[in-house]
């Protein structure tokens, strides 16, 4: 009798909580409950995205300055106001529509990431970084 008791004490709050937090029942989290953020992509990949004619806006988060100095050809050049704490960046300069694929790029990525984030709580849901910003795509992939 104490065995049962004592299962019974152990097993129930399992069961609850396995019940609870289960969600479908397969161990994988709802993606829909999952906030968006930004996903990370390859200097080569944007590469292959642009070669391969695939719909997107391609944006340069650098200064003016920077990206008059040099920059990849087809991008369009909407600085990161950093002088503003928060930085800041001129939201409406983007595509109205929020489910279009934007690649954002800067001097190595970070403020990619700031503006990324920026775009993500604006309610954009096809947002990607690409990894080691002009410095690696003018290093590796040669398209200015």
């Amino acid at each position: 009798m104490k065995k049962s008791l004592l299962l019974l004490l152990v097993c129930l709050p399992l069961a609850v909580f396995m019940t609870a937090c289960g969600g479908e029942g397969n161990g994988e989290p709802d993606e829909s409950a999952l906030p968006a953020e930004p996903k990370i992509i390859t200097h080569f990949v944007a590469r292959d995205l642009i070669e391969e004619g695939t719909p997107l806006f391609f944006v340069d988060v650098r200064r003016v300055d920077e990206f008059e100095t040099r920059h990849i050809e087809g991008t369009v050049n909407i600085p990161l106001d950093q002088t503003d704490d928060p930085p800041t960046i001129d939201l409406d300069a983007f595509p109205q529509d929020k489910d279009t694929q934007i690649l954002i790029i800067c001097r190595t990525e970070n403020r990619s990431m700031i503006v990324a984030e920026m775009l993500v709580d604006a309610g954009y849901t096809r947002v990607y970084v690409v990894t080691g910003g002009v410095m690696a795509w003018f290093a590796f992939c040669d398209r200015v």
